[in-house]
């Protein structure tokens, strides 16, 4: 019972941390602000740091502050954490000190002007270990205005691994704004009516072909020309990127998907887009796709009007539809893909009475896995996605189970080693 209790609170912790980080603010934006810049992008703590921003104006009033979502800090003058100044001849220096390790993402904001996109930059001050060694971000190489495209984010390890379960923070700045369509965050479905320009969202835990993948979606605002500022980060890591607007159409739009006997197969999606004399469209085009089962992602730009998508099925056989986006016209087709995962749900190795035993699973669903526990005494599971246990407690409610399940929804293949916990009698 003792153990049990520990998992149903490390669960509700979970929970609440996941409901806070959703529910986090969206920053209020201001318009004549051009840019923000850093003189040092990676100090240590104590180092002083020189920021710089540009306005459109000659004399402009102007507030610095920290992103809420910084896991490290830096303080102002007489221990501030903001500042309000104004600029000469459309520029101002602020100095800062840098006091806490992590990213500290630096907001500039024009006071009293409209509701446009702050600018932002990263630093990130030195002292702040993580499994996390950097962040990899995937973006559209063109967009003309009005497009949606998809756009990714990977956690990776020094190794180059994925790391699942890594909180990251999208925000956009410039000629664009979150979209919900073909993205993960947490953005309303009305968006981008509701000009959102940032989000939080967890990078995918399982399976390993999208381990340690954060996905969201873009929609281009602006003119040809104009540029869209994409940074994200998580406490420890940043990477930020820029796509400038053109000016490309299509006027046809086809799609194609592929099958998968199984639910952990990677398959590819390709659309391919021409204009309305029959061409390919320019090369760079951006495409975006959206599936009603399974995860698209990695989407390519175009190359003489063809791109592709790498696609996980999902874990139960099914029809999928598949809809293409470029440059506003739209594809759409539909394909089978998924299995269940195959297995009579038995273990492979020697259980004792009372103690740990390390013994392999040979495949079947999370009821299958737990029923076989359950007639062995067993009182917990574990299994290791990432180098990270995942426990599933025999006979517990369904949310202490929560992330094993999700993790696992698709069951777990043949030959997956689980230590087992049996109590003693």
């Amino acid at each position: 019972m003792t153990q049990i209790n520990k998992f149903a609170g490390y669960g509700i912790a979970v929970a609440a941390a996941l409901a806070v980080a959703m529910a986090l603010l969206v920053s209020t934006a201001y318009a004549d602000v051009t840019a923000i810049a850093v003189d040092v992008a990676d100090p240590d703590v104590g180092d002083t740091v020189t920021i710089t921003v540009s306005t459109d104006g000659a004399s402009e009033a102007v507030h610095i502050d920290i992103h809420p979502n910084s896991v490290g800090a830096v303080e102002f003058a007489g221990g501030a954490d903001s500042a309000t100044v104004t600029t000469s001849g459309g520029l101002v220096d602020v100095e800062v000190e840098a006091t806490e390790a992590g990213v500290v993402v630096l907001r500039a904001q024009q006071v009293d002007a409209d509701d446009d996109p702050t600018e932002t930059i990263a630093i990130t001050v030195g002292g702040a270990p993580s499994e996390v060694a950097s962040l990899a971000l995937a973006t559209p190489g063109a967009l003309g205005d009005g497009d949606i495209a998809n756009g990714s984010v990977r956690a990776l390890t020094s190794e180059g691994d994925g790391v699942g379960g890594e909180t990251v923070t999208v925000v956009i700045g410039g000629a664009g704004t979150l979209h919900a369509t073909g993205g993960v965050c947490d953005v309303a479905a009305d968006a981008p009516t509701t000009a959102v320009t940032e989000c939080t969202v967890d990078t995918a835990s399982s399976p390993a072909s999208v381990l340690g993948i954060a996905q969201f979606a873009i929609e281009a605002t602006g003119d040809p020309g104009d540029e869209i500022s994409i940074l994200t980060f998580t406490g420890t890591r940043s990477a930020n990127a820029t796509v400038t607007i053109g000016g490309v159409d299509a006027e046809t739009v086809t799609v194609a998907g592929s099958a998968s006997e199984t639910g952990g197969e990677v398959d590819t999606i390709t659309v391919t887009a021409l204009d309305e004399d029959g061409n390919p469209v320019p090369d760079g085009t951006a495409v975006s796709v959206g599936v009603s089962a399974g995860v698209a992602f990695a989407c390519t730009t175009t190359v003489n009007g063809v791109a592709t998508c790498s696609y996980t099925p999902p874990g139960v056989a099914q029809t999928v539809t598949a809809v293409a986006t470029v440059t506003g016209t739209t594809g759409t087709t539909t394909f089978e893909a998924g299995g269940e995962v195959v297995g009579d749900g038995s273990f492979t190795g020697t259980i004792p009475s009372s103690g740990v035993a390390l013994v392999t699973f040979n495949g079947g669903t999370v009821a299958q896995l737990a029923a076989a526990a359950q007639a062995e005494g067993v009182l917990s599971v574990s299994a290791t996605v990432g180098g990270e246990f995942i426990v599933y407690i025999v006979g517990a409610p369904a949310f202490v189970n929560a992330e094993f399940n999700s993790t696992f929804s698709a069951g777990l293949e043949a030959g997956t080693p689980v230590i087992l916990y049996i109590p003693a009698s």
